[in-house]
C-alpha cells in the first residue's frame, strides 16, 4: 500500500518512490500502522475513502507492471518491476510491488512517480509497507 495524506508543513507537487522504500523493517511498519490514520483502517481496508488521504494505491487491481501508469505518472525499469502475489509478500490484500535490483557496475533506479494535482500546500509523508 502506497498512501499518500496531508499534513501542514510545506508546498508539494511531486512524489517518487524508488528500490530505497526495500530497505524499511517490517518491526518499524508495524509500529506506523498503529498510530495516525492507518490505526482508524486495520488492514488498510477502506483508508483511500478517508478525506486526509491524497493519493493511496494497494496494487490489488494490477495484473502487470505495465498497467502502473493507469494511476501513476510513470513507472521506470519495468523489467525491474513485479506484482507479487506469493502468500507472506503482501501487507494486506492479495498483492504488492516488488522492485528488484540487479547486481549491476552502471546505476539501476526502479521508481514510481506520481505528480499532485492540485498541488499541496502540505508535507505530504508515505506509508509503505515491507513484509
Amino acid at each position: 500500500m502506497i498512501l499518500l495524506c496531508a499534513n501542514r508543513t510545506r508546498r508539494t507537487r511531486f512524489v517518487s518512490f524508488s528500490a530505497a522504500i526495500a530497505f524499511l523493517t517490517a518491526g518499524v511498519t508495524a509500529k506506523l500502522a498503529d498510530i495516525g490514520i492507518a490505526a482508524r483502517y486495520p488492514g488498510d481496508k477502506n483508508i483511500a475513502s478517508d478525506p486526509a488521504v491524497i493519493f493511496a494505491d494497494d496494487f490489488e487491481s494490477y495484473t502487470s507492471p505495465s498497467q502502473l501508469t493507469t494511476k501513476w505518472d510513470g513507472a521506470y525499469q519495468l523489467p525491474n518491476i513485479r506484482i507479487a502475489t506469493e502468500a507472506g509478500n503482501f501487507f494486506a490484500g492479495s498483492k504488492s510491488l516488488e522492485f528488484s535490483l540487479p547486481i549491476s557496475t552502471a546505476e539501476v533506479s526502479n521508481s514510481l512517480k506520481k505528480h499532485l494535482s492540485p498541488e499541496q500546500e502540505h508535507r505530504v509523508p508515505q506509508s509503505i509497507y515491507k513484509v
